[in-house]
Formats: structure tokens, C-alpha cells, sequence
């Protein structure tokens, strides 16, 4: 079964959703604070969820494409308002990514954002903050995804089911400029699996849909029988098309909680 990204169990599909620090998050109508940046020795960005200060603390890795298994760097925790400080002395190797990552946490129905993990396309040139003000890079981590099979929807193991979903198209720079392909992976409560074949869809489909024959394997194995009835889970993955050097954006969505009858 093909899956080149960081799997994760999905232990009784009891999936824990991170729970973000947001303290210190503005109220409507009060003064917005002063982002942290400070110094000129440092790489000064932003994580943002549709445009907008991303809602609370979170945080952010790199990524060295170059190393053996693209080893990360420590977490770098962002302020409420997603903005974040890299010291120049942290980022030493020629090329990075920038790695947002919840840990697979798992999609309600108030979700509005689908977005779980994402890793930027590599940076090469850097640009070391200034002003103190303005960040030097804006992290787009909002996902609509607006799937066609929803949380805690009901899907058959006896016909299958077809996973339709807007494709990913990150805002923000460094993004990733794609194209992309696409992957189902569905695991049940037992740790039952399948998972698709990464399919691509071209540079402008704004949409995409794949199939599942009811059965566990994965698309091109043999038949593993059919799906037990009960909880399961199934996320989104996606990759740049065409990069085999390591240094390929990637990521996935939450996970959405279904039910196998």
C-alpha cells in the first residue's frame, strides 16, 4: 500500500482533536497586539486559515529536504495571532520547508477548516525580517474541502463508495505550487485499511473524486474482503506532482468520522 506521508493510527477512532491555546486572542473592537518579531537575525512569518490571522497559538517545524528522511527542526510555537520568529541560526542548511502540522486530529460537524498537515514547497532564499512589523512569509493553512462524504455520514461496504472533495489550493507563499495528486486513506476501528492510488487531476480541476470498491487493500491489490460495519475514519492526502528528489509539498486533511454499514 503506497504512503509516502507520515501515518497515524486511528485507535478506535477515539481521535483526540488538539485543543489551540487562545489566550491572548483580541476581542472584537480591542487593539491588535505587536507581533513578535524582533531583531534582524531571524526569518519572521505568519500562519493564516483563509486569509486571516490563523485563530490561536499553534506552531511550526522546518523541514531539510536534503537530510536523509527530511529531519525536522525543533516546534516553534507562534503568538494568538499565528505570527512566529525563526532565528537565522536555527535555519542553516541551503533549502527548508515549513511544516504545519494538528497531529490528526479529527473534523466535527462545526469544522470549517479541513486543513491537518501541510508542507511547504522548499525556500531557498529567505528573507530575514526587517521592520519587526511585516512578515517575511505567510503560511495558508485553510482547507475547504467541502466533501462530498461528510462527518459521521454513512457509506456501504456492500457497493462502495465515491470520495468527491475540492482539491487543495494554498493561498499563501511559500505555498505549494502544485500540480497535485490526490489519495484516499480509510482505516476502521480494528485497524482494518484501504487506501487509494494517488490520482492526479491536472493544474486547474477544482474538484476530484475517487472511488472505493467496499473492500480492504489498497486500489491494484487483491481482493482483502469486504469492509467490517462499524466506526472508521478517512482523510485526504495530497502531493506535488512529479518531484522525486524529497523536496515535494505534501499533506493531508483531518480526519472525517464515518460509518461502515
Amino acid at each position: 500500500m503506497h504512503n509516502s506521508h507520515v501515518r497515524r493510527a486511528v485507535a478506535g477512532i477515539a481521535l483526540a482533536v488538539p485543543v489551540l491555546a487562545l489566550a491572548g486572542c483580541p476581542m472584537p473592537g480591542a487593539t491588535t497586539t505587536t507581533p513578535i518579531f524582533t531583531g534582524t537575525n531571524s526569518y519572521t512569518g505568519q500562519v493564516t486559515q483563509f486569509g486571516k490571522a490563523y485563530p490561536g497559538a499553534t506552531s511550526i517545524q522546518l523541514r531539510y529536504p536534503t537530510q536523509t528522511g527530511g529531519s525536522r527542526s525543533s516546534v516553534i510555537t507562534t503568538d494568538a495571532s499565528g505570527d512566529f520568529m525563526v532565528p537565522t541560526t536555527t535555519a542553516t542548511e541551503s533549502s527548508y520547508q515549513f511544516v504545519w502540522d494538528l497531529g490528526g486530529a479529527t473534523a466535527s460537524t462545526t469544522t470549517t477548516s479541513f486543513g491537518d498537515m501541510i508542507v511547504t514547497d522548499p525556500v531557498t532564499k529567505p528573507v530575514v525580517g526587517k521592520d519587526n512589523v511585516t512578515p517575511g512569509f505567510t503560511i495558508e493553512t485553510g482547507w475547504h474541502l467541502d466533501a462530498g462524504i461528510g462527518v459521521n455520514a454513512t457509506i456501504s461496504a456492500t457497493t462502495g463508495a465515491t470520495f468527491s472533495f475540492d482539491t487543495f489550493a494554498p493561498q499563501g507563499a511559500p505555498a505549494a505550487a502544485g500540480p497535485f495528486e490526490y489519495q484516499v486513506f480509510l482505516q476502521g476501528a480494528a485497524g482494518d485499511q484501504w487506501s487509494s492510488a494517488f490520482q492526479a487531476f491536472g493544474t486547474t480541476a477544482a474538484s476530484a473524486s475517487i472511488a472505493w470498491n467496499g473492500q480492504i487493500g489498497s486500489t491494484g491489490s487483491s481482493n482483502g474482503g469486504a469492509f467490517p460495519a462499524g466506526a472508521a475514519a478517512y482523510m485526504i492526502k495530497w502531493e506535488t506532482q512529479g518531484v522525486t528528489d524529497g523536496s515535494k509539498a505534501f499533506g493531508q486533511s483531518l480526519w472525517i468520522p464515518v460509518t461502515i454499514q
